[in-house]
């Protein structure tokens, strides 16, 4: 997990966000309906079915579920790592909005080893360079010849 997180921060800034308007309704959108008036429950337990099934984008919300702490695990922690869990499993899919998220996870260390080779939560879309080198100004040169190695050795699909 952590190697993907690396090679996606040091060299696979995203582009932008992408936007979620599905067209047409069906789980998913059940799910979002149930989560907008706050039934939580609901929206985890149907997010996470089609989730289990490979759907990215319920992977994804069931990883926000969790990171937000709208889903409560039944003995009362880990959720950090449960939603790197399901981000990561949605990131490596190719599912730009879990990639940020993932991340965001290793960024800030939330419930995965801290990791500043990660893209920052906000504004990297925007200027990936300048955030690049913010980064690389907190990284010590053996992080920085880390991060180089990893996205000169990262393949799709690794």
């Amino acid at each position: 997990m952590r190697k993907l997180a690396r090679a996606l921060g040091a060299g696979m800034f995203l582009a932008g966000m992408a936007t979620l308007s599905p067209a047409l309704a069906g789980p998913f959108e059940d799910g979002r309906a149930a989560f907008e008036r706050g039934d939580y429950a609901a929206a985890l337990q149907m997010w996470r079915r089609l989730a289990e099934n490979g759907d990215a984008q319920a992977q994804n919300a069931v990883g926000d579920m969790y990171a937000t702490r709208r889903a409560r695990l039944s003995q009362g922690s880990g959720e950090d790592s449960e939603a790197a869990k399901w981000y990561l499993k949605a990131a490596e899919q190719g599912f730009a909005p879990a990639q940020s998220n993932l991340g965001r996870i290793y960024y800030e260390g939330l419930g995965v080893p801290r990791d500043l080779a990660a893209p920052t939560p906000i504004g990297i879309a925007f200027d990936a360079g300048r955030s690049r080198d913010r980064l690389a100004a907190r990284m010590t040169p053996d992080q920085l010849a880390e991060a180089r190695r990893l996205v000169r050795a990262w393949k799709p699909g690794s």
